[in-house]
């Protein structure tokens, strides 16, 4: 037995008290008279022996009530462990509460956020005046970072809301072991309170707690809810034109015990409605539905799509946007003259935009604004228009390359080089036939309904080969009997480069003349409107890229606007990208369009709550304790009692001073019992 207060054990002197008013006994003595002392003498005689044992058993039980009494302030206990209680070390406690939405979920006792907040105040309570605390949610907040004292501790637990952030555990308790990193003198205790949902709950990822550390889980354990979300949504197609029909895949999951039948399914853009439907759903599963619009108006646009189910409602509405354009713009440089055949592929729709330059008066200030950039027959390429190529391709541009027959391939294979391709080898006076279609390339995706099996492919008399990087990730589109190509595809950056081993002279190929020509060309020109990333995570999705095609800001000053929302996010320049730092300043869903200086839109974002949190499936605790023999984890799980309590025997063994007061009240009652019925 060890005691927390010795000092107190100078209060066994006051024992002498109650001895020496037993011994010195200053009664005041009444004289009575008596005819015949004859009587006194009897009763003395008779009385004597048990007057001496009263007095003593009174003296005794004073003398009991007394010492159980300086025992219960010398606070003694029991310990579990000699380590323990000779490490006389301060604590620095860190305390983790899960403020995730899932965290709203109501218990017998309450919200399980609110019982979160109890259990930390209360085990706060069970540690000194002189330890130092630091409260951490999912927020990772600047005053969350920092150690405080027990009474700031307790006005932080009080301003912690439920947030739409969601943390892995082993990111929190990364979080919380380089908190108490300076803290070197002091003991380090973690605490870990939540529902351990499985989606975040990655407990394997945990590196074992070292011997001079204590980490705590306390579950806080609740049934499985009912839940049907919209998980995600995505086109079909890459390429999105005005007053065409789009198709639309969206997955709505079922994470219930049980089935979801009817499901309604809505889609609006702009406020409007443009599709319905519903879906039944197995239990734990998931379905894929589509849903068929046509994008009536031109720039962006700002959908959601949005279903019925309770009582968790957060992931009920998935926001999304895209861009559709008026038109495609398209620079063609020539050598000279204006390709016929490129005219004629482009002229007849007027949602290309085709601007035909020579290679001499090329206006490079329009090259930024152009999605398809073809070099036609040009002889050489020059250092300057090949930068400015390359950050068009960067920008997520087009190239389209027909390589003229008195090429200078050093400056073709320049602007090759810079853009991590294959590189034109040489001429070869050599006719071949091209034997090879790839229908599987999303540049044929939708152009054919059916292929004869004997098609005849362009003819080439003259052609170029290519050099094969070890390097170099190509697509052949079109190509001859031996793999080499005729038309091939390279990917950079964000942008694509088209490589053609002809001209389109038709006296070198029919390339030019021939069927697939037309369709080639309108999916190479298409495919730079594919979609970007069209919805974000709030909590995860940080950063935002602008294009300096779509923008111009000298001052780089822009603001994100949602209805009554208004923040200026930090601006970055890098390379030809502008990108925006939201610093978790976004925390609600919904649509934010980005304006410039001059409050026009410049970009729309959409942003959607983390769906981790929709699976509200939870780690039982037998589950739990298996992990936490593996990690040295201790595990609180009868958290609805009072944790202080459960801590100080954690900490200082079984307290015995309730004991002791215990002991000292039925002395003193015997003590009462002894004067008030045994009279002397």
């Amino acid at each position: 037995m060890n005691f927390l207060h010795p000092e107190f054990s100078y209060g066994f002197f006051a024992l002498l008290i109650p001895i020496l008013i037993h011994l010195f006994n200053f009664r005041r003595f009444k004289t009575v008279y008596f005819t015949n002392v004859k009587f006194l003498k009897e009763i003395d005689e008779d009385k004597r022996a048990k007057s001496k044992l009263r007095n003593l058993l009174i003296l005794l039980t004073r003398l009991l009530a007394l010492a159980m009494i300086i025992l219960a302030f010398m606070q003694p206990f029991m310990p579990v462990d000699e380590n323990r209680t000779n490490d006389t070390r301060n604590n620095a406690v860190s305390i983790y509460i899960d403020n995730s939405f899932s965290m709203n979920a109501v218990d017998s006792e309450g919200k399980l956020l609110d019982i979160a907040k109890v259990k930390a105040r209360e085990i706060a309570s069970s540690y000194g005046q002189d330890d130092l605390f630091q409260i951490l949610t999912n927020d990772f907040e600047g005053k969350h970072q920092r150690l405080h004292n027990k009474d700031d501790y307790f006005d932080l637990l009080t301003e912690i809301k439920i947030t739409p952030t969601v943390r892995n555990l082993s990111d929190i308790l990364k979080r919380q072991k380089e908190s108490l990193q300076k803290e070197s003198d002091k003991k380090h205790i973690y605490f870990i309170i939540s529902d351990f949902q499985k989606a975040s709950a990655d407990i394997p990822q945990f590196n074992k707690t070292d011997s001079s550390s204590e980490l705590y889980f306390i579950p806080l354990i609740t049934s499985q809810q009912q839940n049907v979300s919209v998980d995600s949504c995505w086109f079909q197609s890459p390429i999105l034109q005005l007053n065409q029909q789009c198709e639309l895949s969206v997955v709505v999951k079922n994470l219930s015990n049980q089935n979801a039948d009817n499901v309604p399914i809505q889609l609006s853009i702009n406020g409007k409605q443009k599709a319905l439907t519903s879906c039944s759903i197995d239990q734990l599963g998931k379905k894929k539905v589509q849903l068929s619009f046509v994008n009536t108006e031109s720039g962006w646009q700002k959908a959601k799509i949005s279903i019925k189910d309770y009582p968790i409602t957060f992931d009920d509405t998935y926001y999304f946007s895209y861009y559709v354009a008026d038109n495609i713009n398209i620079y063609c440089i020539n050598e000279s003259e204006p390709s016929p055949y490129l005219n004629a592929v482009f002229d007849s729709d007027p949602y290309f935009n085709v601007t035909n330059s020579s290679v001499s008066h090329i206006n490079y200030n329009e090259l930024s604004t152009q999605q398809l950039i073809i070099l036609n027959d040009i002889k050489s390429i020059s250092s300057g228009l090949i930068y400015d190529l390359k950050l068009h391709i960067e920008d997520g541009g087009n190239l389209l390359v027909f390589p003229s027959l008195k090429a200078d391939l050093n400056s073709y294979n320049e602007l090759l080089n810079s853009l991590n391709t294959d590189n034109y080898l040489g001429l070869r006076n050599e006719e071949k036939q091209s034997s090879k279609l790839n229908i599987q390339s999303s540049i044929f995706s939708n152009v054919f309904q059916s292929i004869p099996k004997n098609i005849t492919l362009p003819s080439v008399k003259n052609y170029y080969s290519f050099t094969r990087k070890t390097n170099t990730t190509f697509e052949n589109l079109i190509s001859f009997d031996n793999n080499e190509s005729l038309i091939s595809m390279y990917e950079y950056k964000t942008g694509h480069i088209f490589l053609s081993a002809v001209n389109l002279d038709p006296e070198i190929s029919d390339l030019a003349k021939h069927a697939i020509f037309v369709p080639l060309l309108y999916k190479i020109a298409l495919l730079n409107t594919s979609i970007p990333k069209i919805s974000y995570k709030i909590g995860k999705d940080k950063t935002l890229e602008l294009n300096n095609k779509e923008v111009v800001n000298e001052n780089n000053l822009y603001k994100l606007v949602r209805d009554d929302f208004e923040v200026i996010p930090e601006t970055k320049m890098i390379g030809s990208k502008i990108v925006l730092l939201t610093h978790d300043q976004i925390q609600e869903p919904g649509h934010y369009s980005i304006y410039g200086e001059n409050n026009n839109i410049s970009n729309c974002y959409s942003f959607n709550f983390n769906r981790k949190e929709s699976d509200l499936t939870y780690m039982d605790l037998t589950e739990l304790h298996d992990l936490a023999l593996t990690k040295s984890i201790k595990i609180i799980d009868n958290w609805k009692n009072d944790l202080s309590t459960q801590l100080n025997i954690i900490n200082r063994g079984t307290e015995l001073w309730k004991l002791c007061i215990t002991f000292a009240l039925i002395f003193l009652g015997i003590e009462v019992l002894l004067l008030r019925f045994w009279k002397s």
